[in-house]
């Protein structure tokens, strides 16, 4: 049977995103259980991050100038699912952190480019809509990995160890297209990126919404964890954002096609705040649900905005590149996070922290906002300028 490049691309998005939920919800509750202390936990989540946001922009000015995106992602995957693998026989600090570089030295190939590969296909018409509709599978996968696997794997390893296999299944699916098969392409034209006031702001904003995110994802299942909540409750939390961002997408794509990437990426940055300060009035475990539905402007709206933005916001020549940018700022914001977050979270304890990231992720709507006065009308990915 041949399955399309579309098809393929699906399906890499549904791995990638069974193995980060999976990762994202249980690595740091799992380095809990082996007596490491919050504050060595930021740290060593800082330390991939350092990693991701070097690594991720050399692969993709790689991907850029000659190799192309398709083989890089095959690797990426590949590779990370041997990282992956190996996780659940770490036990000390030093194990962890030694697990946690080479994953964000590997994983950035497949995880950093994945959205170039997919806007390079989207075509001039209604790329939202496009681009969520290859997003959905990602949204199933995140499900698939954070509420239905814990019901079925008895333990945290086995966990990591499906999560291995589903980077593997991706890698392998992307690495038997027949356009990535093709040989070596030859160097493109080297196109200087154009800093403009609106892409420069808009990273700046990125940075501080990286910042958030510990707190929102990993630290957000240990904070469950110490008020009692059990495994599966924490794969329920961490399933809720699935389960929103899989109904949502088709109509945030949507939304973005009619109303436009700049007044759904406002909305987004503003709904970090909100997200946290939410997080930080529960007064029990179940009340964490109630952040659950923000989910809709923080990740689904400002995953399909942001996506598309910044591929209209530079060349064709440079979209791995600007969705590098976008990862690597983000990147550089999560480094300091999750430092930030895991010694205030360990000294001044969660919800001092919650509201202290709240505060701080407020400074991406204003910077924001400062790159929204005397915008041009922004260009397609490819193609005629839109209005």
């Amino acid at each position: 049977m041949v399955f399309s490049s579309n098809f393929r691309l699906r399906v890499a998005y549904f791995s990638q995103f069974t193995a980060l939920g999976i990762v994202s919800t249980f690595e740091g509750v799992f380095m809990k259980e082996q007596g490491i202390g919050e504050t060595m936990i930021g740290l060593i989540g800082g330390l991939g991050t350092a990693m991701v946001t070097v690594f991720g922009l050399f692969w993709a000015r790689m991907a850029d100038r000659r190799t192309g995106e398709e083989r890089l992602v095959a690797t990426g995957f590949i590779c990370g699912a041997a990282g992956l693998a190996l996780l659940p026989f770490c036990e000390t600090p030093a194990g962890f952190a030694i697990n946690v570089a080479y994953r964000g030295m590997m994983i950035p190939m497949a995880f950093a480019l994945m959205p170039a590969l997919v806007v390079s296909r989207l075509g001039n018409s209604s790329q939202g809509s496009r681009y969520a509709r290859h997003r959905q599978f990602g949204s199933a996968g995140f499900v698939v990995g954070t509420l239905m696997l814990p019901l079925v794997v008895g333990n945290i390893s086995g966990l990591f160890w499906s999560a291995s296999a589903a980077m593997l299944v991706g890698g392998v699916t992307i690495a038997t297209d027949q356009k990535t098969r093709a040989g070596p392409r030859p160097d493109r034209k080297r196109v200087p990126i154009v800093w403009s006031r609106s892409l420069v702001t808009f990273l700046v904003a990125n940075f501080f919404i990286g910042l958030a995110l510990p707190s929102i994802f990993g630290f957000f299942s240990i904070y469950a964890r110490t008020m009692g909540a059990s495994k599966v409750v924490i794969g329920f939390l961490a399933g809720a954002n699935g389960i929103i961002a899989l109904a949502a997408l088709p109509l945030m794509g949507r939304i973005v096609d009619q109303f436009g990437v700049r007044r759904v990426l406002w909305l987004a940055f503003a709904g970090f705040p909100l997200r946290l300060l939410i997080i930080s009035l529960a007064p029990n475990y179940w009340w964490l649900f109630a952040a659950q539905p923000v989910h809709l402007l923080t990740f689904v709206g400002y995953d399909v905005a942001g996506i598309i933005y910044i591929s209209r916001n530079v060349s064709v020549e440079n979209r791995a590149t600007a969705q590098a940018l976008l990862s690597t700022t983000r990147m550089a914001g999560v480094f300091v996070g999750a430092i930030m977050t895991g010694y205030l979270a360990e000294n001044a304890g969660y919800v001092t922290m919650y509201q202290v990231i709240a505060g701080i992720s407020s400074i991406s709507v204003l910077a924001y906002m400062i790159g929204l006065k005397g915008q041009p009308p922004l260009k397609p990915v490819q193609g005629r300028p839109l209005v």
